[in-house]
């Protein structure tokens, strides 16, 4: 819809069209034209000075330059090529006594435009500044000179295009309208190496008594190198050894041992499946609450991490404390726990740097994103952090003790490093506004919401504790089912059990194989939804579960077995609605009376072609060839591998589609297999073209699936 310029302005300013939205519009597109033509020009004129500049030397001139760049900066010029040729242009002096700027200005300023002259009369006075970005608007940054402390505008641009929290540099700043904008190159640096810079800057005044802007010439090179040194003498700092041992458990019952582990706070199972885990061990629980962040997050401090497969658990940790804690635990288990042995290494790490992570839960989908956000602000408040610069103290203690302008600057610090190494499009900061709050300091206007940032942390007990799903008497029915550790953290667990209970109390030994063979597919099938209650498992579940996954995942499939699955699956639904009110059972039930036959005939199918003995062993034949064998003396045009859908019955067989690469071929089938064929089934096969015939034929078939429209 177009707007006239004599019209209300949509943006509901109650002025017209022309004065507010277009006229602001047409500003924004007249300035960014004239910065584009103000970085074409700069452009320009760059090639032409570094051109002549280039030219003036030969190439033991160049050779000779590039050691003195290395030597004085302690970078190799190869690897810091726009850097070496913007020193060489603006900062370096020649023997002539002149800047290679000044140099070109004489020898070839008279052939410039006038506006390429008046831009570079404006090089030729630029002096190097120290800065550093302080706030910022929709249109820029604002920068803090940090030795006169003047402050400047720099708009958005090419050089500057986004802020960066306290970040700051050496370097050229060009005038232009009622801006600035970074001239040449500059290597933004963090607070504290900043704070390094301008510290050596007024070292060197006072030793030679030069004029600043003779000394920010002459010692640019030297200045950046130490911007660029580990800060508060890192490369100094003393080390100490820290231990981190590996314990390591035989378990012969895994599920058991988690089955106990879940009934302790102190683990937190960040992964699990079958009979693999990886868990947390953990500390008190945090409730940590930020109105940046869409969820209230559960947080713990990790003290060591537990990895178990392949009937091996490993304990790792470096905390003493933690180590015995976690050893009196293992003792105390029921479960089969034999200690193995254990492993010691030794790091070299910075005395007093403690590294905290933390295990995050929420009841809402937690971002990796998010969860850094909430570790990076909470370590904030970690009793154990302690400032190595500042005497060891803690945040609070510093700023008592007299230590509040490097509290400051090591805050600024943080943050300056924490968008280093975040995602570039993350639009949510770290909460360095209420640290500050507590500390009595200016807030960062670099922190999402500013002032408005609130962020709390108050104990909590771990609502997603992973309390035993199974009870102790109903263990043998439990081990009946094999039952995963997964299944045990499902919401069906208890149900299914129960229900397993009913049915097979007091009946025969025939009753509880039938119920034990239905429920072990069943449950492990209802593993791998995305649900959480019975609610969620709908008629199509069901559906993907008869027509694809269990003929998908089981080789032992037979015409006994889906007898007994279908019938367990018809009891389970009547007493889901009965017992948990679902209303599922009906169509449930009249699912099973129409996709049965087309059980039936796959299964039948399988048979024909691949009895269920030998199931097992064909993805390891048709891997090696092996499955091939009965075919090897045949004359034949060619071998096809894939998953085909039956497109057509034939009087000889059928037309089937290859569902990847959709071509389709005309395979001839058995007379005995061919009244078991349906339209729409599909079959994972070699399939094989005789050298004599028209048609192809099965060589060899891994898998059948029932005729279905489910995916």
């Amino acid at each position: 819809m177009s707007i006239n310029r004599n019209d209300a302005c949509p943006c509901g300013s109650g002025k017209k069209y022309k004065k507010c939205c277009m006229k602001r519009k047409n500003e924004q597109e007249a300035g960014q034209a004239r910065q584009d033509h103000f970085f074409r020009i700069k452009h320009e004129l760059t090639l032409r000075t570094w051109e002549f500049i280039s030219g003036q030397l030969s190439y033991q001139d160049m050779l000779q330059l590039q050691k003195e760049y290395k030597r004085r900066s302690g970078r190799d010029s190869f690897g810091e090529e726009g850097m070496f040729q913007f020193w060489l242009t603006f900062l370096h002096r020649f023997s002539n006594g002149l800047r290679g700027v000044e140099w070109f200005s004489d020898k070839q300023g008279h052939r410039l435009s006038q506006e390429l002259q008046s831009m570079l009369q404006i090089w030729k006075g630029l002096i190097p500044r120290f800065i550093q970005m302080i706030d910022y608007d929709e249109q820029g940054v604002i920068v803090e000179d940090a030795v006169t402390k003047e402050r400047l505008w720099m708009p958005y641009a090419p050089t500057m295009p986004d802020p960066i929290p306290w970040g700051g540099a050496l370097c050229l700043l060009e005038e232009m309208g009622s801006g600035y904008y970074i001239h040449g190159m500059a290597l933004i640096v963090g607070p504290q190496e900043l704070e390094k810079g301008t510290v050596r800057l007024q070292e060197v005044l006072e030793e030679t008594k030069q004029p600043y802007e003779q000394v920010i010439f002459t010692y640019y090179l030297e200045l950046l190198r130490v911007m660029r040194k580990p800060v508060h003498g890192a490369e100094n700092r003393r080390m100490m050894d820290l231990e981190e041992k590996t314990l390591y458990y035989e378990v012969p019952q895994t599920d058991q041992v988690f089955q106990e582990l879940m009934k302790d706070s102190a683990f937190s199972f960040d992964h699990l499946s079958q009979k693999e885990a990886e868990i947390s061990f953990v500390g008190d629980w945090t409730c940590y609450t930020d109105n940046a962040l869409p969820a209230v997050l559960y947080m713990a401090p990790v003290y060591g991490t537990i990895h178990v497969m392949s009937g091996v658990m490993k304990f790792t940790s470096a905390n003493a404390v933690h180590i015995q804690s976690f050893i009196q635990k293992a003792e105390s288990l029921h479960a089969t726990l034999h200690f193995s042995h254990e492993e010691t290494r030794t790091h070299r790490v910075p005395e007093g740097v403690i590294q905290q992570t933390y295990s995050i839960r929420s009841e809402e989908a937690l971002s990796s994103e998010t969860a850094l956000i909430a570790q990076e602000t909470a370590s904030l408040y970690d009793k154990s952090l302690r400032l190595p610069a500042m005497q060891n103290l803690s945040l609070e203690e510093a700023v008592v003790q007299g230590y509040r302008e490097q509290v400051e600057t090591w805050l600024r610090q943080r943050e300056f490093s924490s968008y280093r190494l975040r995602d570039a499009v993350s639009a949510v900061t770290a909460d360095y506004n209420t640290v500050r709050k507590q500390l009595g300091l200016p807030l960062s206007p670099f922190v999402t919401l500013r002032e408005k940032r609130e962020t709390k942390l108050d104990p909590a007990v771990n609502p997603f504790v992973q309390a035993p799903l199974i009870e102790e008497e109903d263990f043998m029915f439990y081990e009946g089912l094999q039952l995963t550790a997964e299944a045990m953290q499902s919401f069906f667990v208890n149900d299914v059990i129960e229900f397993f209970k009913q049915k097979i109390s007091g009946k025969s030994e025939g009753t509880y194989y039938k119920y034990r063979t239905g429920l072990t597919i069943l449950a492990d099938y209802l593993t791998t939804l995305q649900a959480s209650s019975w609610e969620e498992v709908t008629v199509y579940h069901w559906e993907r579960f008869l027509s694809v996954y269990y003929f998908e995942t089981r080789d032992d499939v037979s015409l006994n077995q889906l007898k007994a699955v279908l019938a367990v699956l018809r009891a389970l639904v009547k007493w889901l609605d009965r017992q948990c009110g679902t209303k599922t059972a009906p169509a449930v039930i009249t699912l099973i009376q129409e996709t049965e036959p087309k059980l039936r005939r796959a299964i039948a199918l399988w048979d024909y072609y691949t009895p269920a003995d030998q199931r097992r062993y064909m993805p390891s034949l048709l891997q090696t060839g092996l499955a091939m064998l009965p075919h090897i003396g045949e004359r034949h045009e060619g071998v096809i591998e894939g998953l085909f859908r039956v497109d057509k019955l034939t009087g000889t067989g059928m037309i089937v589609e290859h569902t990847q690469q959709h071509q389709v071929y005309e395979v001839a089938i058995p007379i005995p297999a061919r009244k078991l064929l349906e339209k729409n089934m599909c079959f994972s096969a070699f399939i094989l073209k005789p050298a004599d015939k028209m048609q192809w034929k099965i060589a060899a078939m891994e898998r059948v699936f029932p005729a279905s429209h489910v995916v």
